[in-house]
């Protein structure tokens, strides 16, 4: 499986939220990715600087991109190749 970074296109999995856990577990799509500019409305948590995402569907909230996880696209995991020997059915 690719460790590539997220990107925009990409779908993503919120794993953690600074304030108003409703987001997380959710999956949505990458949308823009910025630096985050100040602080959340909310619960006052400093952005400034760190890489973010903005996500399709999540209204205005913006999420660093350290708390969603990418989901790769099918084609990706089927490259993917494994050594596990095949097991045979008991």
């Amino acid at each position: 499986m690719s460790d590539r970074p997220i990107a925009v296109g990409d779908l993503v999995q919120v794993l953690h939220q600074c304030c108003y856990a409703e987001h997380i577990g959710k999956i949505f799509t990458v949308s823009l990715l910025y630096f985050g500019c100040g602080k959340c409305d909310f619960c006052r948590t400093d952005h400034t600087g760190v890489p973010s995402a903005h996500l399709d569907g999540a209204e205005d909230w913006g999420f660093r991109r350290s708390w969603l996880k990418r989901i790769p696209p099918l084609d990706e995991l089927e490259s993917t190749k494994t050594d596990e020997p095949m097991k045979e059915p008991a």
